[in-house]
């Protein structure tokens, strides 16, 4: 058997990037298997171009498994510092497959999801029974430097608005980790899988991003989306199916001290930002109609319990429990029945600090 091993490192959205590689690879190379190692492994599970996939730092044997004495080409490169990608001549997918000499011709991310796991998050989602709007105004891990990379996160003057804005249409769903910052009064996602996470992406109903995991997971399931951009690395790393609004300012001078071969510090050194004082370098209006673009709420389907169920032994049976009475129905015992791991997302669901789950307000 030859193989092909390649090696993924980054972010989330990086790793779904690479999904794109990977088709192109298999196009080029039908005859090899190829072996994924990378630091999003869940991403690739179940791609139909990747014979084993593992997560980087956890491979035990695999030198002796496939490489010793085996037909493997290796590609480990990094398309962030790849020549025409730092001069923003190259989309990164692009970059990726020029350094492992596989031709482009256009290919797109995808990820494999089962109806399973689509159907789990469409419950979770029906307890709103609202459409579905999206907001990630954050990127990065959970353990960033400083709270807002200016490069590329969402301005705070332009949450309030877009909020207010679609707030009594939708439902909105914040998607951050717990420890960056919060939307007042707007729940949150913070699960740790990032499948559910895709999948809350392709049941969703409008959208806002800024360039981190979503914007990308969005290409994937086709979900235009609306992409804000504080700085233009839009043909670097984002896709023209989406409504891309970048900045408009005239930037303070600044000393760029802290870039070498580019700019591609997402993190943000607060001392290089270039932004005016106080200004807005995105106009409001402009998003808020772009949003209202993509909307796909005439797809929403209200979700509409079943009433007045009996059970299908004769009502004269002993040992058959009374019928409750509708009224007297805890309309939040039906989260007791869920299974574990729906469970566990929904508890990573908050409202502020308030569980909406809980009839009582309080701390989670």
């Amino acid at each position: 058997m030859k193989y092909i091993i390649f090696h993924v490192e980054g972010g989330a959205g990086k790793n779904i990037m690479a999904t794109a590689v990977v088709k192109a690879i298999k196009k080029q190379h039908p005859d090899r298997e190829i072996i994924v190692v990378a630091s999003h492994l869940p991403i690739f599970i179940n791609n139909p171009h990747v014979y084993r996939v593992y997560p980087l730092g956890q491979t035990p044997y695999f030198y002796e498994d496939f490489i010793r004495g085996k037909d493997t080409l290796i590609f480990k490169t990094d398309p962030y510092l790849h020549e025409p990608f730092i001069n923003k001549k190259t989309h990164c997918i692009e970059s990726w497959c020029a350094q492992n000499d596989i031709e482009y011709n256009g290919e797109k991310p995808e990820i494999a999801l089962t109806e399973q796991e689509e159907n789990e998050m469409s419950t979770m989602l029906s307890k709103w029974n609202k459409p579905i709007f999206l907001i990630q105004t954050h990127g990065g891990g959970d353990h960033q430097d400083f709270s807002q990379s200016w490069i590329r996160d969402m301005p705070n003057n332009l949450i309030t608005p877009i909020i207010e804005a679609f707030q009594s249409e939708y439902k909105i769903i914040h998607l951050r980790y717990e420890n960056q910052p919060a939307i007042p009064n707007v729940d949150f996602v913070a699960s740790p899988k990032i499948r559910d996470l895709c999948a809350i992406v392709k049941l969703s109903h409008n959208r806002v991003f800024m360039d981190s995991f979503a914007q990308h997971a969005s290409m994937v399931f086709e979900k235009k989306s609306t992409v804000i951009w504080p700085v233009d690395k839009v043909s670097q790393l984002g896709y023209q199916f989406h409504h891309n609004i970048i900045s408009e300012y005239t930037p303070n001078k600044t000393h760029l001290i802290d870039y070498y071969l580019s700019e591609d510090d997402i993190v943000g050194q607060p001392h290089m930002c270039p932004f005016p004082r106080g200004e807005k370098i995105f106009d409001e209006n402009e998003v808020i109609e772009s949003i209202k673009s993509t909307d796909e709420s005439s797809n929403f389907v209200p979700f509409t319990p079943p009433k007045g169920n009996k059970p299908i032994i004769s009502e004269s049976c002993p040992s058959c429990p009374p019928e409750k009475d509708e009224k007297d129905e805890d309309p939040y015992m039906d989260t007791m029945t869920m299974s574990d791991r729906t469970q566990v997302f929904v508890d990573g669901i908050k409202e502020g600090a308030v569980n909406p789950y809980e009839k009582q307000t309080g701390p989670v």
